[in-house]
């Protein structure tokens, strides 16, 4: 039973919480955009704004980031998830190699090592 839980009667929600590194799309305003473009752009999901009740988004093409409420995501993963952390890979922390422990990592790598793993 969680703390929330326990003060409320009921459980808490948690529809709104995202995937990290997952593909989103930010709707774009009429203002930012002719009648032909795409009422929608890709970015990647990076985490919650703590000053506003918005999503931080990265865009690969810019390799900048925004902040947006208006945002629709592509979940890239398993519905459900594997019975044990083992059974997917060997070890929980079976996706770290050599080459991510000695240097940092690009956002692209990780994206890259991410998705595959959800692909296993």
């Amino acid at each position: 039973m969680k703390p929330q839980e326990a003060w409320n009667g009921r459980k808490p929600g948690i529809a709104h919480l995202r995937v990290f590194g997952s593909k989103a799309y930010a709707h774009v305003p009429d203002q930012m955009r002719s009648k032909l473009d795409d009422k929608s752009k890709p970015f990647i999901f990076i985490g919650y704004d703590s000053n506003t009740k918005g999503y931080k988004l990265y865009d690969p093409t810019s390799q900048k980031t925004m902040i947006s409420r208006d945002v629709t995501e592509v979940q890239q993963e398993q519905t459900t998830p594997p019975t044990s952390p083992t059974s997917v890979g060997g070890s929980p922390l079976s996706f770290l190699n050599e080459r991510a422990t000695q240097r940092t990592l690009s956002l692209d790598e990780v994206y890259d090592d991410t998705e595959r793993n959800y692909d296993k």
